[in-house]
């Protein structure tokens, strides 16, 4: 059983007579990092009888683990990366923070706090989405935040991120030009020699081959069966062999750390969200309803296929993730309000219908003011949460027990006017910005 890709120590050999575990390396008191270095890690993950069989691992450690943190969990991980496996050591400890979720059906809200919460100091409404902006060379937006101490920030995928996916992508093209060649020269020589039957066994369903791994196996296997005549053949499918797994090194390494810098830079924004805010607002939504395919029958006049590869290209479901982990280590809460707010004016409270996906800058028909579709969601998002917070105040209890409640009556006059400007709905949108 190959455990690991140094040492796999066996219970023969009873490295650990006593089947204690080697203690992962502490920081040091004053809480300064420790000496990074190579140590050992060491998995029990069987027993031959009573006695223990280990499995051992040289790791780096990227950072000290907490000092008087019990630990929970400790997993080995193996992440195939192209033609090679990279292992990640994961230790889940117990620092005594966390999420607890609090869900409120009636208002449609979901709070995520952490143990040690803070006060409502500051409020950050973010909408999460994917979007492509012109005159940006390439830019995905993912995000729009408004904070209650009206600071405005925009994420965007760099353009070096997409143009670096348009080059893996060009790299995979290549290797299955590459392939397509290599199985028709194959299909010829088989044509023009005599092979031997294993090997004709081997490549009888060549005509179905789809992946160069197919082929790979096949050159493998042509390896151990040589015969007279194959020199010349043999040294060409060797070199595709060798350009291609060039070629699969090259892109798989280029994606990996196209996925890091990604992650990176959201989990960066996250943490400076939850530093500075005490509360961070996201809207509620299944993300994987826009990833779905419609039917053929309810399609519409596109096929989707930009706006689905932008969403892959974005990723706002791995920033809600990142903004969750940052508020759960940095005593914020992350508050999910389910709700419509981009067709609701910020500026009157009229409701709009237009054409969402085609215009980003939309002016309001009523007071004519122009805003952006997600500056405009942000805002509204701020302004529920203030009212839901104010209504959450007056239901209190007070010193009598009793939640108090103030209802301010309003004529017919202006319930007539505020009617007619919410339920304003015009099919022809002008198009604007």
């Amino acid at each position: 059983m190959n455990l690991s890709p140094w040492e796999c120590v066996g219970g023969k050999s009873k490295p650990k007579k006593d089947g204690r575990v080697v203690d992962l390396p502490r920081p040091k008191e004053d809480g300064h990092r420790a000496v990074r270095g190579i140590f050992a890690a060491w998995l029990r993950v069987g027993s031959e009888g009573r006695t223990p069989i280990w499995a051992s691992w040289l790791v780096s450690l990227h950072r000290p683990l907490p000092i008087d943190a019990p630990i929970k969990w400790v997993e080995m991980h193996a992440h195939r990366i192209g033609p090679r496996t990279e292992w990640q050591l994961l230790v889940t400890v117990d620092d005594g923070s966390g999420m607890t979720k609090h869900e409120n059906k009636k208002e449609g809200v979901i709070e995520w706090r952490p143990t040690n919460a803070r006060s409502w100091d500051l409020t950050l409404a973010v909408n999460l989405g994917w979007r492509n902006l012109p005159d940006t060379n390439g830019a995905i937006r993912v995000a729009y935040a408004i904070g209650s101490d009206r600071y405005e920030e925009e994420i965007r995928v760099p353009p070096s991120y997409v143009s670096g996916v348009a080059h893996v992508a060009s790299l995979e093209s290549i290797r299955k030009k590459e392939f397509n060649e290599a199985a028709k020269a194959l299909d010829d020589w088989f044509g023009e020699m005599e092979w031997p039957a294993v090997l004709v066994e081997a490549a009888k369903w060549r005509d179905r081959w789809l992946a160069p791994k197919k082929l790979a196996r096949f050159i493998g296997e042509w390896r151990k069966n040589r015969f007279d005549g194959d020199a010349r053949v043999f040294t060409v499918a060797e070199a595709w062999l060798k350009h291609d797994r060039h070629l699969w090194f090259w892109e798989s390494d280029e994606r990996a750390k196209l996925l890091r810098m990604r992650k990176d830079i959201y989990r960066c924004v996250a943490a400076r969200w939850a530093v500075k805010y005490g509360r961070i607002l996201v809207t509620d939504m299944d993300l994987r309803d826009f990833a779905e395919l419609p039917a053929p029958e309810d399609a519409a006049a596109t096929s989707g296929k930009v706006q689905r590869v932008t969403q892959r290209l974005g990723a706002p479901s791995e920033l809600r993730e990142a903004i969750k982990n940052a508020c759960s280590t940095r005593d914020t809460t992350m508050v999910e309000k389910s709700g419509t707010y981009t067709p609701i004016c910020n500026a009157c409270g009229s409701l709009t219908k237009f054409d969402a996906r085609a215009v980003i800058v939309h002016t309001c028909f009523e007071c004519k003011t122009a805003w952006d579709q997600d500056e405009n969601h942000c805002k509204n998002l701020l302004a529920s949460d203030k009212v839901m917070r104010k209504r959450a105040e007056a239901l209190a209890p007070t010193e009598k027990g009793e939640g108090e409640v103030k209802v301010e009556k309003k004529s017919g006059r202006w319930q007539k006017r505020r009617s007619q400007k919410t339920s304003q709905v015009d099919e022809k949108p002008v198009v604007s910005g």
